[in-house]
């Protein structure tokens, strides 16, 4: 199988190469891309410097070395305000991103995340108009999942989860702070040893727990206070 080119093919390839790097260079040059420092804010919303027009496209914020410079911090605008992936990045860790967030006409909206230096996810969570609405996770160093909740408002309203380091989980249960009621399961290595139910912090409901010999036992709360089984609330 033949798979040479004749005289004219190399030329048209050429041309479609140079055609190509030419576009790409257009393309990064009209998402006007400045120093952050460039900017400034009139009533809350940024134009560059001597300018009337509500900045549109990106900008970038260094730190300068005696041999180098190293990128702290990359953002996306759009007629003046925050709106696409906002990126910061450790000053001496050069290229290693801290956050990540993504913004709609100048709100958190989307994803976040949070990165520690060595380049170890730690903390995501979601936003929605600035407030973080959905599931929040942390982690540890070697990735392991630390703790996993859900958000209402910035408000705990949901399961959640909790591990230790090792991946074994040692509690879980439902929360919501707007009622004030909380659900908890606890476990040790040997599993659940442990099941309570609290409203405004106060024990409420069926409240269980298991010794070493696996013996249960059961007591009955009612806003605080111990009351008869027949009168417990699951």
């Amino acid at each position: 199988m033949n798979f040479s080119f004749s005289f004219n093919q190399q030329k048209l390839l050429l041309t479609m190469t140079i055609s190509l790097l030419f576009l790409s260079l257009t393309l990064h040059s009209e998402q006007n891309v400045i120093n952050l420092d460039k900017l400034q804010e009139r009533n809350g919303v940024k134009y560059q410097i001597n300018s009337q027009t509500p900045f549109t496209g990106i900008t970038e914020e260094y730190i300068y070395g005696s041999y180098d410079k190293n990128l702290m911090s990359k953002k996306e605008w759009k007629d003046g305000k925050a709106d696409g992936i906002h990126e910061t990045y450790f000053g001496d860790y050069p290229g290693q991103i801290a956050t990540r967030k993504n913004y709609k006409n100048g709100k958190l909206n989307g994803p976040s995340e949070k990165y520690d230096r060595l380049g170890n996810l730690y903390e995501s969570t979601n936003y929605k108009d600035d407030e973080m609405t959905g599931i929040f996770k942390s982690f540890f160093p070697n990735g392991q999942l630390e703790e996993l909740f859900t958000l209402e408002n910035e408000k705990m309203e949901g399961p959640f989860e909790s591990y230790k380091e090792n991946g074994l989980m040692f509690r879980s249960g439902i929360m919501s702070e707007k009622t004030g009621y909380l659900f908890r399961k606890s476990y040790d290595q040997y599993g659940l040893y442990a099941v309570e139910s609290f409203l405004n912090e106060k024990k409420h409901g069926l409240h269980q727990k298991w010794d070493e010999e696996n013996e249960k036992t059961e007591k009955c709360f009612q806003y605080g206070k111990e009351v008869q089984m027949s009168e417990c609330i699951e």
